[in-house]
């Protein structure tokens, strides 16, 4: 049996443009949402680590020996604009996970995005100035998901590869306008995706 790469993302909207443009099969003995074509699997975690953790686990511990290489596509938010610049896509090659108490987890992931910026994987949605500027320190982006995502992949010794669109300022857009940004996001993202791995 062929391995196929696992496309893993967040929300259904970070990858709708997939569904536009290709059929997918959805393995129906499956509770969570995993997708197959001829080229990949598609699966859609669900926000935040606790997420990641059950779901996403599950998942390659069913499927691991048909699955190559992980690719973690969605949407991040910036935290050194001049850096990290809305609407483009930066590979991701050092992640940190924000802990309970505000500081960070001493686990620091190294992906195979290289070279990268650094993204730090908050505890939750960071929708103020304030609180993304204390992140700053760590990381140039946030996000939610990218570490939990890869430490579970380094358990089944599977490589990740981590891509984020910059979708926002934390403290300049509302959560609607990020939605509404969402179709332009994912067609950015499938671009990107084709473009460097299916040509």
């Amino acid at each position: 049996m062929n391995r196929k790469t696992l496309i893993v993302a967040a929300h259904r909207g970070e990858i709708q443009y997939f569904f536009t443009k290709h059929a997918y099969t959805k393995i129906r003995d499956m509770l969570y949402p995993l997708y197959e074509n001829d080229l990949h699997f598609i699966f859609i975690t669900g926000e935040g680590e606790n997420n990641v953790r059950i779901k996403f686990k599950k998942i390659l511990s069913i499927y691991y020996d048909r699955i190559s290489s992980i690719i973690n596509l969605g949407i991040a938010g910036t935290l050194k604009p001049d850096l990290a610049r809305l609407e483009e896509i930066y590979s991701i090659s050092q992640i940190f996970k924000q802990d309970p108490s505000g500081g960070i987890d001493p686990i620091v992931i190294e992906t195979d995005s290289k070279p990268g910026l650094r993204c730090i994987s908050s505890m939750e949605r960071i929708l103020q100035s304030g609180k993304a500027n204390a992140l700053s320190q760590y990381a140039d982006i946030v996000d939610r998901e990218a570490w939990s995502l890869a430490i579970i992949a380094g358990e089944f010794n599977t490589p990740i590869k981590v891509y984020k669109y910059i979708s926002d300022i934390p403290g300049k857009q509302s959560n609607d306008e990020i939605i509404k940004s969402a179709l332009n996001s994912s067609e950015k993202l499938y671009s990107f995706y084709f473009n460097n791995f299916c040509t």
